[in-house]
């Protein structure tokens, strides 16, 4: 392991800066007359029938086909049907709240697929539904299809999903330190930028899934993304090679009453991997992190551990991270 360029900063509460900059600006959703179904290799969700937006929107994904499409959501609503967004397809999603009643996770994404917001207007909720199938828990907004279905069991390869430009917004009540709000699993050449994730009430991101397949994530880029009060880790790797976690700001890690926190941990699991995970010019905000009966909720910085023994565990490189703490 190799550590470098590490600097800790101890600032008053008075001196956070409460904007935030850098990401995309608000757009307006054009309205008008009611679009077609589809337009070439797009479909318009708000042109389909269904009995709620996640119908629309798997109608939308069977009549794309085979064939390379952009799925377009805008205005908000209640996803109630858990969506599937097949290979070689893109869910476009525009301004409005999109709450959840759906089981399990939110979005599942099948290979070579893709969820882009184009503002952060467009805030995608957690489930207050119960588990899926598989069992999978509703804390999940979005996941790759592999290791979340009963025909993809967990440890199942994943390929080339994208992930940008969301907002990803808590709604439950209860906590979980096992999920996670935007779930790779197993994927290999993939990425999660320039999100937002707002006061999830579990794992943030996580790349890696279970290895008794064999299977494990390779090249993934996590970067640019806002993370502000995630309850539980804010970037999680286990079973990875050749992760680049890159410009991300954590602010205030923890919610009062949840779990504890690290915002960033490798921390593989029995039979796992860590090979080449660069941790480069990120910035962890303490200053503002909740404090309840038990202390503090964020525990660490950033954990890097290998107490279930991973073969191989090397690579792994921090370098130029910001630390603000209270005063």
């Amino acid at each position: 392991m190799i550590i470098r360029n590490f600097s800790f900063l101890t600032i008053s509460l008075a001196s956070v800066a409460a904007a935030v900059l850098g990401f995309p600006a608000a757009q307006k959703v054009q309205t008008g007359a009611r679009p077609q179904p589809s337009v070439g290799s797009r479909c318009l969700v708000t042109a389909m029938k269904g009995n709620d937006v996640g119908a629309r929107i798997n109608a939308c994904d069977a009549q794309l086909g085979i064939n390379r499409g952009e799925i377009v959501l805008n205005g908000g609503g209640t996803i109630s049907t858990p969506v599937i967004i097949s290979t070689n397809h893109t869910l476009r999603v525009s301004g409005g709240i999109y709450k959840a009643t759906a089981g399990g996770p939110v979005i599942r994404l099948k290979d070579n697929s893709a969820l882009v917001c184009d503002s952060l207007d467009a805030v995608l909720e957690e489930s207050t539904g119960k588990n899926g199938e598989a069992g999978v828990k509703p804390f999940t907004i979005v996941a790759a299809y592999a290791g979340t279905s009963l025909d993809a069991l967990n440890g199942t390869l994943a390929r080339s999903l994208s992930i940008k430009g969301c907002h990803f917004r808590g709604a439950r009540s209860d906590f979980d330190s096992a999920s996670q709000t935007i779930a790779l699993g197993n994927c290999h050449n993939c990425s999660v930028t320039n999100n937002w994730l707002e006061a999830t009430r579990t794992i943030g991101i996580q790349t890696g899934g279970g290895s008794s397949m064999g299977n494990y994530a390779d090249n993934v880029i996590i970067a640019k993304n806002l993370l502000t009060t995630v309850a539980s880790q804010n970037i999680a790797v286990v079973n990875s090679s050749n992760v680049q976690i890159t410009e991300n700001t954590m602010r205030a890690p923890g919610l009062a009453n949840g779990p504890g926190v690290v915002p960033i941990d490798i921390e593989p699991n029995v039979g796992d991997r860590i090979v080449n995970v660069k941790i480069a010019n990120n910035l962890i905000d303490m200053t503002k992190t909740a404090i309840d009966a038990r202390g503090t909720k964020a525990l660490h910085g950033i954990a890097i551990n290998n107490l279930n023994r991973a073969i191989p565990f090397t690579g792994v490189e921090v370098s130029k991270i910001r630390f603000m703490a209270r005063s």
